[in-house]
């Protein structure tokens, strides 16, 4: 084979199994060619192909920018952790941050203890820079080390109130008790955002059952879930009343809501029945509420009509006081009657 070979040729290594060739494909001067080798060996769980693609990560020159591109991903697929130190590399690179996201899911899957310590230390010096920090917090959403929470915490604070809905997200992904007090918080403060207080929701309804509610010095947690249960999201209002049912004090909480919900004045209230004691109404008996005259439009003024369908007293026997004031019901209600005195 004279030259660099083509795309059927890799092809046709991949298929016999031909590591070696690849990667040989892999340092061609050809950046197409030196592209689609690398892609190919993150099927080949070698050293020779690790080394191969670790070399590729190194060598970031412009012509060959597409062959370290492919080689970070076939490195995430392997899971190797001899590529963690080139990885961080990249991360630490002075840049836009346009490229920091195939790193950061190349390390996310392959994990451990030294690619969290790195990408701690790299959102410790980004707390400034909130584009370059986003890959990296969803790296660590994604891997979910119980460490984080101290750094997550001084990154939400930097981040608030606009930035920090991927800080909250990773504090809910990790499911550590420790940031119920700061997730409490967001969800009923004033200056968070739909998206931050539903985050912020979401974050708490993840927390283990033994861990709710969050310890507090000062108050109680239902306390703080009270703006979040009257938000205008539904899913944010049904996250907080889920939380407010949990513990005793929610529960006493919502049946408050439901009792205030009862006697609110736009609720329509039902008349009541009347009494097997009160009168039958007349066939001329006008159908509302208010008596009205025959040839007059205003309702009835006077204090003994009372303005109801069937008796003065709504079918309560009046007082004794009042039976005499009764006695002569004025002209209006004569033909609601259909008698006079």
């Amino acid at each position: 084979m004279e030259g660099a070979p083509s795309i059927a040729d890799l092809v046709r290594m991949r298929l016999e199994g031909d590591g070696a060739g690849l990667c040989r494909a892999a340092r061609a001067e050809d950046h197409i060619v030196a592209g689609a080798a690398a892609r190919l060996l993150g099927g080949f769980a070698t050293d020779e192909a690790v080394d191969t693609l670790i070399g590729c990560v190194w060598d970031r020159e412009e012509p060959r920018r597409g062959a370290w591109w492919e080689a970070v991903r076939s490195l995430g697929r392997l899971r190797d952790r001899r590529a963690v130190p080139a990885l961080l590399s990249l991360l630490a690179e002075d840049g836009d941050g346009h490229h920091d996201e195939a790193p950061c899911r190349a390390l996310a899957e392959i994990g451990g203890s030294e690619a969290v310590d790195g990408m701690l230390y790299l959102l410790e010096r980004r707390l400034t820079d909130w584009f370059r920090s986003e890959p990296v917090l969803d790296a660590l959403a994604r891997l979910r080390p119980p460490e984080a929470v101290p750094p997550l915490l001084a990154a939400l604070w930097q981040f608030l109130p606009g930035r920090a809905e991927p800080v909250v997200r990773a504090l809910g992904a990790i499911r550590d008790p420790r940031a119920g007090a700061a997730l409490l918080f967001l969800a009923d403060s004033p200056e968070s955002g739909t998206g931050l207080r539903r985050a912020a929701v979401e974050a708490l309804h993840a927390l283990p059952g033994t861990a709710w509610p969050p310890p507090l010095q000062d108050s109680y947690a239902e306390r703080f879930l009270k703006r979040a249960q009257r938000d205008p999201d539904p899913d944010t209002a049904r996250l907080a009343t889920e939380l407010l049912s949990r513990t005793g004090q929610g529960r006493y909480e919502l049946w408050g809501l439901l009792r205030g919900a009862a006697r609110s004045p736009a609720t329509p209230t039902a008349r009541p029945a009347p009494s097997s004691r009160s009168a039958p109404a007349s066939r001329n008996a006008p159908t509302s509420s208010t008596c009205r005259t025959r040839t007059s439009t205003t309702p009835c003024s006077s204090t003994t009509c009372a303005s109801r369908p069937y008796r003065p007293c709504a079918g309560r026997r009046p007082a004794p006081w009042a039976r005499t004031r009764a006695r002569r019901r004025p002209r209006c209600c004569w033909r609601r009657w259909g008698t006079r005195r």
